[in-house]
């Protein structure tokens, strides 16, 4: 009955107002600048929370998420707008947004081997995902270098070269530092990359010449098609938990 939704995604906004299936439902829009039912301004507070102040018809405060990507803030803005969409009153759920888990398998912030960083978001691999994701590793300023692991994106309609062209492109933009490039494709638009660059073949390449020495007080982006397998990559980098078992006899 009703679609809860961002008035800033142009095209989204222009076809719910076009299809005959859409335009009888009741519509609960949000937006950063424009015209909308929920109107937000976003910022960031102690690098790794994010304020949203927001205004509609009847509340207007603010609320605080654990979250800095832009992908979680999008999420919980679209959380924010749902709670408005039902006439409740936001503020009951200020303690709720503040200790948001992060989602599984999404932007994964884990303590890494030898000082690193280790953002694991090998879900999928796509140009979009890919620049929200790189947006999220330059926020990690505790560390000065910044590597990404990257395997070939797949299905995209492109033409190699065009594509690994916008993915350099991205990587000097958010001022990524070394690339670890991971599949046939990208290997081989390996001069393609201005900046340090080691290619492996396969996932398997890279595991048997892993060396945990390669990597030291930095943070690494983990972004990978579920086919490459890049949970084996992540469990060599991340901090062992080691537990032990204290036995006493009486």
């Amino acid at each position: 009955d009703t679609i809860v939704y961002s008035k800033d995604q142009e095209i989204i906004d222009e076809l719910i107002h076009k299809e005959t299936d859409l335009v009888s439902k009741k519509l609960y829009s949000w937006s950063r600048s424009k015209n909308a039912d929920l109107i937000v301004k976003t910022k960031l507070k102690d690098h790794n929370k994010t304020i949203i102040e927001y205004q509609s018809a009847t509340n207007r405060d603010f609320i605080v998420i654990p979250f800095t990507d832009k992908a979680s803030v999008e999420d919980a803005i679209h959380v924010l707008a749902f709670i408005c969409a039902l006439n409740e009153n936001p503020a009951k759920y200020k303690a709720k947004f503040e200790n948001l888990p992060p989602v599984a398998m999404r932007m994964e912030l884990k303590k890494g081997i030898n000082n690193c960083t280790i953002i694991n978001d090998s879900y999928n691999s796509d140009l979009n995902s890919l620049e929200i994701a790189l947006n999220y590793l330059d926020q990690q300023n505790q560390h000065k270098k910044k590597t990404i692991i990257l395997s070939d994106i797949l299905q995209t309609g492109k033409n190699e070269k065009e594509l690994y062209s916008q993915v350099a492109f991205l990587l000097q933009k958010f001022k990524v530092d070394q690339l670890i490039g991971i599949g046939g494709s990208i290997s081989s638009q390996a001069d393609i990359f201005k900046i340090e660059k080691k290619f492996y073949k396969t996932t398997e390449e890279f595991l048997t010449s892993f060396s945990k020495t390669d990597y030291n007080d930095e943070a690494i982006l983990l972004k990978g098609s579920r086919n490459f397998h890049f949970e084996n990559i992540s469990s060599l980098l991340e901090e062992k938990l080691h537990r032990t078992v204290f036995e006493v006899n009486l």
